[in-house]
């Protein structure tokens, strides 16, 4: 049987009127107590037992495996790593503390990993005589060793610079 508009207004006129409490609190002992003997008639079936256990379980599954997975959010967003690269990794962590450790050694390959490629592009850009670098028959004069001329344009181009 359906409420219609005008029975739900007359019910929410009686709940917010002086006896409101009084028949909120009454309705919600009614509520409890037809929840409970719902709940022993279907704990008094063995079948439904099993099967209401088997949900508990997969419902207690699926909310750990949603808090590994915020965790792990988490410890990529503090540790600056793309949670992209965790996401699909993230069903085979066993728990927050397998996170951390996986994290850890991630992090660690991805710095060894930047560390070569920046070795390799350091190795292969070296050019002998390459803008910035002295020429070795040319040698370097120290400040106190160039002339007044020398010394002016010096200061000249440090301010040059520095603006």
């Amino acid at each position: 049987m359906a409420l219609t508009d005008a029975d739900r207004e007359k019910v929410r006129l009686l709940l917010e009127g002086p006896d409101g409490p009084i028949l909120s609190s009454y309705i919600d002992s009614r509520v409890l107590q037809g929840v409970k003997s719902h709940d022993a008639k279907i704990v008094s079936y063995p079948r439904a037992r099993e099967r209401l256990e088997r949900i508990e379980k997969a419902m207690d599954e699926k909310v750990k495996a949603l808090e590994i997975k915020t965790h792990a959010l988490r410890e990529c967003q503090r540790r600056g790593l793309s949670f992209d690269v965790v996401e699909d990794l993230s069903l085979s962590f066993a728990d927050e503390d397998d996170v951390s450790k996986k994290l850890d050694a991630l992090q660690a390959v991805a710095k060894a990993s930047q560390l070569e490629d920046l070795n390799a592009r350091m190795a292969s850009s070296y050019r002998p005589g390459s803008a910035g670098q002295r020429e070795p028959s040319e040698p370097f004069k120290g400040y106190a060793q160039l002339n007044a001329q020398e010394k002016l344009a010096a200061q000249f181009n440090n301010s040059l610079n520095k603006t």
